[in-house]
């Protein structure tokens, strides 16, 4: 007798999807609970607000959305650059709406979701989508951080925003984005090398070419 599958391939597979942070094709998904089967909802683009948007509170619907850590980061001359991304973090949570069944069922099938729905950083068990609120899910990000720090985690990073709408305007990790003050691309500081002197790295940076001499 084959045991009941509980989540749909396409849940799954969305859920991959909002892993990959090398994509940001999925940001969020919501998935529907009914008869003991989880089925796909939606899943787009965006994030927080976009994800509950899609919830029925008349259902039980699971979901998730992801949240970009940004930073601000200066160059080695000490001159504000921009916005750093530091990673992403993804928030799970189980709506419990719908009938007295499912969501007793629901409850029971938690197990074998949240083994399709993994790798999440923090989790949420409401009642009302409105209770995830933007404050809540930012009071509980940073208390799940800190823990993991304690843990000997590598969540010790340094002082970060959470953007919960993925719209801040990033390049992958690490780069440099668009100077918000000014509009312009900033270049990266100069690479040091053996020639360079004390006195060249005091010269501008646009005095020096990408290997570091004038």
């Amino acid at each position: 007798m084959h045991a009941r599958k509980v989540v749909d391939e396409a849940v799954a597979s969305a859920w991959v999807r909002l892993l990959d942070e090398e994509s940001d094709a999925c940001q969020w998904l919501t998935a529907v609970y009914a008869k003991g089967r989880l089925v796909l909802k939606a899943w787009g683009r965006g994030g927080r607000t976009a994800c509950l948007a899609t919830v029925d509170s008349k259902k039980v619907t699971f979901g998730g959305f992801r949240v970009t850590l940004v930073a601000r980061d200066s160059s080695k001359l000490g001159r504000e650059i921009g916005e750093i991304k530091r990673g992403t973090k993804i928030v799970f949570f189980q709506c419990q709406g719908g009938s007295v069944m499912d969501r007793a069922r629901a409850n029971a099938d938690q197990g074998a979701i949240k083994r399709v729905m993994n790798k999440s950083h923090c989790q949420f068990l409401v009642d009302h989508v409105d209770d995830l609120t933007e404050d809540e899910v930012t009071r509980k990000l940073s208390t799940c951080m800190i823990t993991t720090a304690a843990n000997g985690g590598d969540d010790a990073l340094p002082a970060c925003r959470f953007d919960l709408e993925n719209n801040t305007l990033l390049l992958r990790r690490g780069t440099l984005r668009c100077d918000e003050t000014h509009g312009t691309k900033q270049p990266p500081p100069a690479a040091m090398t053996k020639n360079n002197t004390p006195e060249d790295n005091n010269k501008p940076e646009a005095a020096l070419l990408p290997n570091g001499k004038k």
